[in-house]
């Protein structure tokens, strides 16, 4: 009987396998999920779930999502793109939109990672600091 572990153990086995050039292959993924299908092997269901989290953790890692108080110009989306496509060692696909509850600035997500230079996060950020902050005492 494989335990967890030994599950997680395969799938992680399985992810590096399907690396190419330091990017997931499709094709991989594909032959690959297709194989353990067909041989069934045991534990085979614990360790396709374990696989399938891996490709979606490691496709997300690849996407990048710019969310704008308002339209940002294709100049200005394309260097933000190739910015973060250094950082991330690699070619990332970018989405954009709109959302005015930002007020200005600018939400950049790859991946996992989150960063927030909009208004209204640092309007949030002052808000919870002035209520950390005890009153000056009149003298």
């Amino acid at each position: 009987m494989k335990s967890r572990r030994d599950s997680r153990r395969t799938a992680r086995r399985l992810l590096r396998a399907c690396m190419a050039h330091g990017q997931l292959d499709g094709e991989r993924v594909r032959r690959t999920t297709q194989l353990l299908g067909a041989r069934k092997p045991r534990q085979g269901l614990a360790v396709l779930e374990e696989f399938a989290r891996l490709v979606r953790a490691e496709t997300a890692r690849w996407k990048l999502h710019v969310e704008s108080a308002a339209p940002l110009s294709a100049e200005r989306l394309a260097e933000i793109t190739t910015l973060l496509a250094a950082r991330a060692r690699g070619a990332v696909e970018t989405t954009a939109s709109v959302n005015p509850a930002l007020l200005g600035g600018l939400r950049l997500r790859l991946g996992s990672d989150v960063w927030d230079g909009s208004v209204a996060q640092r309007l949030r950020r002052l808000g919870s600091i002035s209520k950390n902050v005890a009153p000056i005492s009149a003298r």
